[in-house]
């Protein structure tokens, strides 16, 4: 059986749809990798995922953010099972690639007040937790605004770049809110409105 957490109603379907035998089976393997939990599953071979590798480790790339001077472009680039992010600051020239994570990132956005400051984001074994990251790209240093608890997303600066709105679920791990902070605050800052549901910041 493949489920996923917090998808109880699509983990019984799935359960209902096995063979008997499985599904009465004594010792069952359990595995989680992120949100994903299996059970009864057996090993994918290992000749066949090699050949599968090729067509996995595809390359692409996005656009996310112009730079605060608008003279170069943030892309998030795939090169191999990974996103990181680079940037282009002409027509046709190299991406230089700015962050070296283990797990892909997911978004960013450029300082409209500091041509040295990105945020990025990104999260863990695909938990989908997202946090938000300070890049200094004299120094190529990263540190971390957001609480390293809740998901985080939908970042976006305010025109003069003193501040960032963002949705999070920080307050009760459930309800997604809108909040608005310096960069200073963002792991410390209220939500804007507390209600039932998921909202996020649009411009």
């Amino acid at each position: 059986m493949v489920r996923f957490k917090g998808l109880r109603a699509g983990a019984v379907a799935l359960a209902l749809a096995l063979p008997l035998p499985l599904a009465h089976a004594g010792a069952v393997e359990r595995v989680e990798r992120g949100n994903i939990v299996t059970e009864g599953v057996p090993e994918v071979d290992k000749a066949l995922a090699e050949k599968l590798r090729a067509y996995l480790n595809a390359r692409s790339a996005s656009a996310v953010d112009w730079t605060a001077d608008g003279k170069g472009v943030f892309v998030s680039t795939r090169f191999g099972e990974t996103t990181q992010l680079h940037l282009v600051t002409q027509p046709l020239g190299a991406r230089t690639q700015l962050t070296f994570l283990e797990e892909p990132i997911t978004g960013a956005a450029s300082s409209p007040a500091d041509p040295n400051l990105v945020v990025y984001s990104w999260d863990v074994g695909g938990n989908e937790q997202w946090q938000f990251f300070a890049l200094d790209l004299k120094t190529g240093q990263s540190r971390l605004l957001t609480d390293g608890k809740s998901r985080n997303d939908d970042m976006l600066f305010s025109n003069k770049g003193d501040r960032l709105a963002f949705s999070s679920t920080r307050r009760d791990g459930t309800n997604t809110d809108v909040y608005v902070a310096s960069l200073a605050e963002v792991a410390t800052a209220k939500p804007l409105m507390a209600e039932t549901g998921s909202r996020n910041p649009a411009a």
